[in-house]
């Protein structure tokens, strides 16, 4: 891998040969340069391919916007509960 602004440049082997693509979601892996990935790709087109989730896959934003969102909640149920005492 190697990075740039807005992605990583990936490089992987296939049974056809090799094949290389930017990353389109940016630096969410969190990788170092050269070391290896898990790339997920359409073996019909190989260069529609993506670095696999890891652990800053999008199921953990997905919970760290509704934990957010929770925290909001409670706080604005805080208040309301309060000023109407």
């Amino acid at each position: 891998m190697t990075q740039r602004l807005g992605g990583w440049r990936v490089r992987f082997e296939t049974p056809g040969g090799a094949v290389s693509f930017w990353n389109r979601y940016g630096s969410s892996v969190g990788g170092r340069i050269g070391q290896q990935v898990t790339v997920r790709y359409n073996p019909c087109d190989t260069t529609d391919a993506v670095i696999a989730s890891g652990t800053h896959s999008s199921v953990s934003h997905v919970m760290l916007f509704l934990l957010i969102g929770a925290v909001f909640t409670a706080a604005g149920a805080a208040v309301t509960w309060f000023t109407h005492q």
